[in-house]
């Protein structure tokens, strides 16, 4: 099968990156020896961490009928901004803007809950689940336990006597 166009840039950056020991995207050639350049490769790297970095979506996002973001799935804070994704609920925290320039994210569950309070508000508000819930049968396997007993049990003969005038009453009728 033949490979697209971005397929083989993507392999060209691979190869480089294996053979030169740079990371993806950085500056190659005589603009890696230029400084300028270096610095404002590192400044967009860390303007691009920061941007995406500090937020993960908490479930599916949709915008317009569109999937944008699957769970865990990184979102830019400028989605976050201008769709109020954090007011909604719809977003967790996983960094602050100094760490997320830096690559890096929460240590402690400590720090993640603190910095997402509507995590720690809607654990606090969720109901405990009852053995009913739980249950496969939605909680009726008390009442199909009674009735297999009551199927099981022999009748009585004082019943089946009943059993047997009802039907000698409706002969006797028709």
């Amino acid at each position: 099968m033949a490979l697209s166009d971005a397929d083989m840039e993507l392999l060209d950056l691979q190869r480089s990156a294996l053979t030169t020991g740079t990371s993806p995207g950085a500056p190659l050639g005589d603009a890696a020896r230029d400084p300028e350049v270096i610095k404002t490769w590192e400044a967009r790297r860390s303007a691009q961490r920061e941007a995406y970095g500090q937020w993960v979506a908490a479930g599916p996002i949709h915008i317009g009928n569109c999937l944008a973001f699957d769970t865990g799935h990184p979102v830019p804070l400028e989605h976050v901004i201008r769709f109020d994704l954090d007011k909604l609920d719809l977003v967790y925290r996983v960094a602050d803007p100094e760490m997320a320039r830096l690559g890096k994210r929460f240590e402690s569950e400590k720090e993640f809950m603190a910095a997402n309070p509507n995590l720690a508000r809607a654990r606090a508000a969720a109901a405990p689940l009852s053995a009913a819930a739980l249950d496969p049968r939605g909680g009726a396997a008390e009442l199909d336990d009674e009735r297999k007993a009551s199927a099981r049990a022999p009748q009585s003969t004082d019943a089946k006597a009943a059993v047997k005038q009802a039907g000698s009453t409706e002969k006797k009728e028709g």
